[in-house]
């Protein structure tokens, strides 16, 4: 018997974050699932340490047979700019190499039940006091406070009625880093 192929994205997509945040800062974020009523203003509109009221959000989205996922994640601009390991010159760009990141680790996860699945190409977009209104009722919805500042996880996924995926490790990809291709 197998594991319900929403239970094992989702599981997917937390460990993605525990795992990307700790590579980052050093130290692994702190997790809540956020409640449908707090999306209308997930952060505050002033960042933590109160330079900026600037929020970027990315999204990508993630396909396969029977499924189809999209992630977002919402941020102040400081807080994704202290996530970075190096200078930002672009922190719209950073927004959507992490995203993708975050969708690459879950598409690996993925590839470990013989799943063969689609990126799609990252959309990042900024703004102010930007939110969430529609569509949540069936999202995974987290706050993910770092050192660098909190974030906004909002993970949407849609899959076929009763699709269960079998865990073989032999179908898994290459290890992170272990493949130089240039």
């Amino acid at each position: 018997m197998g594991i319900p192929a929403k239970e094992a994205l989702d599981q997917g997509l937390t460990n993605a974050i525990d795992n990307l945040v700790e590579y980052y800062l050093n130290a692994p974020p702190r997790c809540r699932v956020l409640a449908l009523q707090e999306l209308d203003h997930p952060l505050s509109s002033e960042s933590p340490d109160g330079t900026s009221r600037t929020m970027i959000s990315s999204s990508i989205g993630l396909s396969g047979e029977g499924f189809r996922a999209s992630l977002n994640i919402l941020a102040h601009t400081s807080t994704l700019v202290r996530l970075c390991p190096e200078q930002v010159r672009h922190p719209l760009d950073w927004a959507g190499e992490l995203v993708n990141q975050l969708i690459g680790r879950v598409k690996n996860m993925v590839s470990e039940y013989g799943v063969a699945c689609h990126m799609s190409l990252p959309v990042s977009v900024h703004g102010a006091d930007i939110g969430y209104s529609e569509n949540l009722a069936e999202a995974m919805a987290l706050h993910i406070d770092t050192d660098a500042g909190p974030l906004v996880s909002l993970w949407h996924v849609r899959t076929e009625p009763n699709l269960e995926w079998e865990h073989d490790p032999d179908q898994a990809s290459a290890d992170e880093g272990s493949l130089c291709l240039f």
